[in-house]
Protein backbone atom coordinates (compact mmCIF):
# COMPACT_ATOMS: atom_id res chain seq x y z
CA UNK A 1 0.00 0.00 0.00
CA UNK A 2 2.67 2.52 0.93
CA UNK A 3 4.99 1.51 -1.90
CA UNK A 4 2.29 0.94 -4.54
CA UNK A 5 -0.69 2.86 -5.80
CA UNK A 6 -1.31 6.54 -6.38
CA UNK A 7 0.61 9.27 -4.58
CA UNK A 8 -1.51 12.41 -4.16
CA UNK A 9 0.22 15.45 -2.63
CA UNK A 10 -1.92 17.74 -0.48
CA UNK A 11 -1.49 21.16 1.20
CA UNK A 12 1.36 22.05 -1.14
CA UNK A 13 1.38 25.68 0.02
CA UNK A 14 1.82 24.80 3.70
CA UNK A 15 5.45 25.13 4.81
CA UNK A 16 4.87 23.30 8.14
CA UNK A 17 2.82 20.36 6.92
CA UNK A 18 3.69 17.52 4.58
CA UNK A 19 0.42 15.85 3.70
CA UNK A 20 -0.31 13.26 1.08
CA UNK A 21 -2.68 10.46 0.26
CA UNK A 22 -1.75 6.96 -0.89
CA UNK A 23 -4.49 5.14 -2.82
CA UNK A 24 -4.65 1.58 -4.05
CA UNK A 25 -7.98 0.15 -5.19
CA UNK A 26 -10.44 1.07 -2.40
CA UNK A 27 -7.78 1.57 0.29
CA UNK A 28 -6.70 5.10 1.23
CA UNK A 29 -3.93 6.10 3.61
CA UNK A 30 -3.54 9.69 4.81
CA UNK A 31 0.01 10.68 5.75
CA UNK A 32 0.51 13.81 7.87
CA UNK A 33 3.91 15.15 8.95
CA UNK A 34 4.65 18.32 10.92
CA UNK A 35 8.09 19.46 9.76
CA UNK A 36 8.42 22.28 12.27
CA UNK A 37 9.11 22.88 15.94
CA UNK A 38 5.63 24.37 16.46
CA UNK A 39 2.23 22.62 16.65
CA UNK A 40 0.28 22.68 13.41
CA UNK A 41 -3.48 22.51 12.90
CA UNK A 42 -4.67 20.16 10.16
CA UNK A 43 -7.84 21.15 8.33
CA UNK A 44 -9.16 17.78 7.16
CA UNK A 45 -12.10 19.43 5.41
CA UNK A 46 -9.79 21.64 3.33
CA UNK A 47 -7.55 18.67 2.47
CA UNK A 48 -10.50 16.56 1.34
CA UNK A 49 -11.93 19.46 -0.67
CA UNK A 50 -8.67 19.66 -2.63
CA UNK A 51 -9.79 16.36 -4.17
CA UNK A 52 -13.48 17.29 -4.35
CA UNK A 53 -14.39 14.81 -1.60
CA UNK A 54 -16.58 14.97 1.49
CA UNK A 55 -14.77 15.75 4.76
CA UNK A 56 -12.52 12.92 5.85
CA UNK A 57 -12.89 11.04 9.09
CA UNK A 58 -9.65 9.14 9.74
CA UNK A 59 -10.53 5.78 11.26
CA UNK A 60 -7.56 3.78 12.46
CA UNK A 61 -4.05 4.92 13.22
CA UNK A 62 -1.52 2.87 11.26
CA UNK A 63 1.67 4.43 12.57
CA UNK A 64 2.64 7.49 14.58
CA UNK A 65 5.74 9.02 16.07
CA UNK A 66 4.01 10.25 19.24
CA UNK A 67 1.65 8.69 21.76
CA UNK A 68 -2.08 9.34 21.21
CA UNK A 69 -1.92 11.35 17.98
CA UNK A 70 -4.88 13.37 16.76
CA UNK A 71 -5.51 13.87 13.02
CA UNK A 72 -6.44 17.54 13.49
CA UNK A 73 -3.40 18.78 15.42
CA UNK A 74 0.19 17.63 15.02
CA UNK A 75 2.77 18.29 17.70
CA UNK A 76 6.26 19.51 16.75
CA UNK A 77 8.00 17.00 14.46
CA UNK A 78 5.05 14.58 14.69
CA UNK A 79 4.06 12.21 11.88
CA UNK A 80 1.01 9.95 11.65
CA UNK A 81 -0.54 7.63 9.06
CA UNK A 82 -4.30 7.09 9.14
CA UNK A 83 -6.71 4.87 7.21
CA UNK A 84 -9.56 6.79 5.60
Amino acid sequence: MVAHGDFVPLASEDQQLWAFLRRLDDARLLVLVNVSDEPVAVDLTALSQELGESPWQPTDLVLGTHESPAPTTLRPWEAALWWL
